[in-house]
């Protein structure tokens, strides 16, 4: 696979701003939540405080974690 500075040599404008948009839009659906009191883990679309009531949640991008 290219380097991030080499995708545009390999795609066009049109395909790399689908691809940003795609991703854009994978950060906004899909986010991970961990709370890091009781190690519950949940996805969201939106920032929100874990079930048992601890605001100590890491959230994290589901697009970066492999399909398969």
């Amino acid at each position: 696979m290219p380097e991030p500075n080499d995708l545009e040599s390999v795609l066009t404008p049109e395909e790399l701003k689908a691809g940003r948009d795609r991703i854009a839009a994978a950060n906004i659906n899909n986010v991970l939540h961990h709370c890091r009191k009781c190690d519950y883990e949940w996805v969201a679309s939106h920032a929100e405080a874990c079930r048992c009531g601890s605001k100590n949640v890491e959230r994290i991008m589901c697009w970066q974690f492999p399909d398969d």
